[in-house]
């Protein structure tokens, strides 16, 4: 098959030999050299509304979200009734807390797809932003409906239902999450959250430890796991997670010569901790572009 072929074994003179090494890349996580294909397709057709949201997608992998928020931008101005691109700019504005806009956004997508999964996805986010819980936790529910096999949904669900005061629903999803993938530490964190809020303080810092072990330098695992510290009685314990926390926010190496845990690198950005499951599902998104690819 030519998509497990080398890209040079395959010298693009094509528009859709460029386009289609570019979804290799991506697939392979070559970002840079995706981004320079798509470069080339939208140099050599600069009406195609499919190349710029695709290079919008591959220019998040690298922090830029003014260049992906202009090509989404320019996507749907070529193409007004481009779902994906709607789904994407949503996303991008939850980035810079425009949540109206990422609603406004959402919508417009889910209008022209009722059932576009990464529209559904921004919507929730920029629901619970908002404090529209309910209507965070009915696109999630709306997304399982679609597709039941999805842990993240069920995370996702369940912190929802955590911060409205859903404690045994809450605990019920994410029991679900944890238990089809293991390994997430954000799925640890929320039960552990959840556990805390129904008394549970054993199970919580079972939990949060957990959570730490996976990813060391997350802040929020350390302010949690602090909380539960505190309601047990540990003070020293509980001042140290919180001074890790600050450290790790504010990427200070210093947090290793007192004994604490630095980050390794600099945490990730929040539309990397909330939105990739989103816009960075290339895989999926790459499946609907292959054949977008042949339209060329």
């Amino acid at each position: 098959m030519n998509s497990l072929l080398p890209d040079n074994s395959l010298k693009p003179v094509t528009l859709a030999g460029y386009f289609n090494r570019a979804v290799r890349r991506i697939r392979r996580e070559d970002y840079a050299g995706a981004l320079a294909d798509l470069n080339e397709v939208i140099r050599r057709r600069p009406q195609y509304a499919t190349g710029y949201h695709v290079r919008g997608i591959v220019r998040v992998q690298f922090d830029d979200y003014e260049g992906a928020l202009a090509d989404c931008n320019e996507a749907i101005r070529l193409d007004p009734r481009y779902a994906d691109a709607y789904a994407g700019r949503s996303l991008l504005h939850n980035r810079y807390d425009h949540y109206i806009e990422a609603i406004q956004d959402a919508n417009a997508a889910l209008e022209l797809n009722p059932y576009l999964v990464s529209a559904l996805s921004s919507r929730s986010i920029a629901r619970s932003k908002s404090k529209d819980l309910p209507g965070a936790i009915a696109d999630q529910t709306a997304i399982l409906k679609l597709n039941r096999r999805d842990p993240q949904s069920y995370n996702n669900r369940g912190y929802f239902r955590y911060e409205a005061g859903d404690y045994e629903n809450a605990l019920k999803d994410c029991n679900t999450a944890i238990r089809m993938r293991k390994g997430v530490d954000a799925f640890h964190h929320s039960r552990g959250v959840t556990r805390a809020a129904l008394g549970d303080l054993q199970g919580a810092m079972t939990d949060l430890n957990e959570a730490i072990r996976l990813n060391p330098n997350k802040a929020v695992h350390y302010e949690e796991r602090a909380k539960v510290f505190k309601q047990l009685g540990d003070s020293d314990s509980a001042v140290i997670d919180s001074m890790t926390a600050s450290h790790l926010k504010e990427g200070v190496p210093e947090a290793q010569r007192l004994g604490l845990r630095s980050p390794a690198k600099a945490p990730p950005s929040r539309l990397r901790l909330v939105g990739r499951g989103v816009m960075l599902t290339v895989v999926a998104v790459i499946l609907l572009l292959t054949l977008a690819a042949y339209a060329l």
